[in-house]
């Protein structure tokens, strides 16, 4: 999950572009999208944190929940990489190989930034999370 940069895009990243690359998906793009985000995917740990088991859409759920009680607004969730490029193109076998969810979010200040890090190790390192 976008681990470079925290699952932040630049607002440049998450601006519409103005020769509209975005497209409806088709049925099929629909279920494979879907099946991703419903998928029991193994979260690893490092050091002492245990291996987790979540969906993504909890995963989401949960975060952009925290953020806007936070008074964080989010414009959009992105999938991004592999997974993307799986969920566009028919499988060729290859699949995916992890998850980069891009969270496009209005932030102010260093303050937002720290909130939102914040948010993202609290979710995905709370039982409740595991339990939602």
């Amino acid at each position: 999950m976008a681990e470079e940069d925290g699952g932040m895009a630049s607002p440049a990243e998450c601006s519409v572009p103005s020769s509209s690359g975005f497209s409806v998906l088709s049925w099929e793009q629909v279920q494979r999208l879907d099946n991703i985000l419903t998928e029991t995917i193994p979260i690893h740990g490092r050091g002492n944190f245990p291996t987790l088991e979540m969906q993504p859409r909890q995963i989401v759920k949960a975060v952009r929940s925290r953020l806007e009680q936070s008074a964080i607004r989010v414009r959009d969730v992105r999938l991004n990489g592999s997974a993307a490029s799986h969920v566009l193109h028919e499988d060729s076998g290859l699949g995916y190989k992890d998850l980069d969810l891009i969270f496009c979010a209005d932030l102010k200040g260093e303050s937002e930034f720290q909130t939102l890090l914040g948010i993202q190790c609290a979710e995905l390192y709370s039982p409740l999370s595991t339990q939602e």
